[in-house]
């Protein structure tokens, strides 16, 4: 699923909802200012009361000013809660947010491009000592010189002991 972000979305509940309602209506127009939210796409909104009371809840579609909603979703007041007509809707930052770009960023931590050298996979850092398995080795000094680079077809005569050739 993505997550849908939108910034200074707000509207107002056009009439109340039960605790246990899965969807929820906005003022005429309102429903505009919040992004899409169809198929794997969401968002979440924060309702609130005018005493201050609040939910967070997870909007998994969106019709014009209808949501379909999932309750609760941060363990904001422990269990889902009825609200009136005229309370607030908006869309802020939460736990969930957070916490769902964590889960997406770890799900994607071992995607890479296989042409980028890593240490353990292409450079020996074993000084002195050839890896014919692995085409770069490093010398004391963190240094690569013609010597020891293992690939073969890698022209090594522009490589000096010059230390202005040398690279890091």
């Amino acid at each position: 699923m993505a997550l849908q972000v939108e910034n200074k979305a707000s509207g107002s509940l056009d009439s109340g909802i039960s605790a246990s309602a899965t969807s929820l209506t906005l003022k005429a127009g309102e429903g505009a200012e919040f992004p899409s939210a169809s198929g794997d796409n969401y968002f979440y909104v924060t309702l609130q009361t005018a005493g201050g009371a609040w939910e967070v809840v997870k909007v998994t579609a969106k019709v014009s000013n209808t949501f379909t909603i999932e309750r609760n979703v941060d363990s904001s007041t422990g269990a889902a809660q009825a609200f009136s007509a005229d309370d607030i809707v908006s869309l802020r930052y939460c736990a969930s947010v957070i916490s769902d770009i964590v889960d997406e960023l770890n799900d994607h931590a071992d995607d890479h491009d296989s042409r980028f050298f890593t240490e353990t996979e292409h450079i020996n850092t074993s000084v002195g000592a050839a890896d014919a398995g692995k085409p770069i080795k490093l010398d004391s000094g963190g240094f690569i010189d013609d010597s020891m680079i293992n690939e073969a077809g890698i022209n090594h005569s522009n490589i000096t002991d010059d230390e202005s050739e040398k690279h890091r």
